[in-house]
This record gives C-alpha cells, sequence and structure tokens, in this order.
C-alpha cells in the first residue's frame, strides 16, 4: 500500500475569537504561504466550521506544513493539527466548484483521514490536560506499516 498523509487542523479557542470571519481569511493566507513549494497531492482548504484539510504524499511535507504554518501564524491565532498516516480513496468525484471558480473538492474516504482524526482529538485531549504546548500528533494506521 502507498501511504498518504491526511491532515486535518482545527482552530484553536474559535468561539472565543472576537472576528472568526478575520481570523480564519488570515488562516487560510497562512496555510497558503506555509504550503508554498511542498508537494501537497491536495492543498490546504476549508471544510465545514473552524476546520481545515490537507494531504502529503510524505511525512517530511506534512511536518513541514505544520510546522510553517504554526510558525507564521500570528499570535492569539493557533491550529491543531492531526496526521494520519494510510490509505485514502475518493468515494465521489468533486461536484462544481467553489465561489471563487476553483475546482469542487472530492469526496475522500480511508484509513489516513479516520488515522488522522483520531491524532487530532489526540491533541485537543491533551491540551485540555493542561498540555497547550501540543499542536500537532500524528497517528499511523496499522494498513500503513510497511506502505
Amino acid at each position: 500500500m502507498n501511504a498518504s498523509y491526511a491532515l486535518i487542523a482545527d482552530i484553536i479557542r474559535s468561539r472565543e475569537l472576537p472576528d472568526r470571519r478575520r481570523a480564519q481569511r488570515i488562516i487560510h493566507e497562512t496555510l497558503e504561504q506555509a504550503a508554498e513549494g511542498l508537494a501537497l497531492t491536495q492543498r490546504p482548504y476549508a471544510t465545514v466550521g473552524d476546520e481545515l484539510q490537507a494531504v502529503s504524499a510524505t511525512l517530511a511535507d506534512a511536518l513541514a506544513l505544520t510546522m510553517r504554518t504554526h510558525l507564521l501564524l500570528p499570535e492569539g491565532l493557533g491550529l491543531r493539527f492531526g496526521i494520519g498516516v494510510g490509505a485514502i480513496s475518493e468515494v465521489e468525484s468533486a461536484a462544481g466548484s467553489g465561489a471563487d471558480g476553483t475546482p469542487g473538492r472530492p469526496i475522500q474516504d480511508g484509513s489516513a483521514w479516520w488515522a488522522a482524526r483520531e491524532a487530532i482529538e489526540k491533541a485537543h485531549h491533551l491540551q485540555d490536560a493542561g498540555r497547550s504546548f501540543i499542536r500537532t500528533w500524528l497517528r499511523s494506521h496499522p494498513d500503513a506499516i510497511g506502505g
């Protein structure tokens, strides 16, 4: 199996932000800047609410995206990342296009996404337990071992 690296990000304490729209715009711009030069198979994009996603073919690029983002975000804004290692499959092709004319995003599933969800939940749990310095967690699905 060829392993993929699914990234899920969410905005830390998003409900407490005084101007969520401005914060989300800054975060999107920061993610675009952080992604420059990386060979991502799916560039960062917003899904719903305060969640964002991306896909990388390599662990190095997944980690580079998270580290660059953490370093580039202005004080007061933070993201928590879950990186999942595993398989990704397309459930359905992209339909339509975004408001800005970009193509729609495909609907994906697979063990990399399941692992990424577990990883971000673990990071969130550790932050809630007083380890606020933890911003990224990695989880490998068993089907990715040796892949």
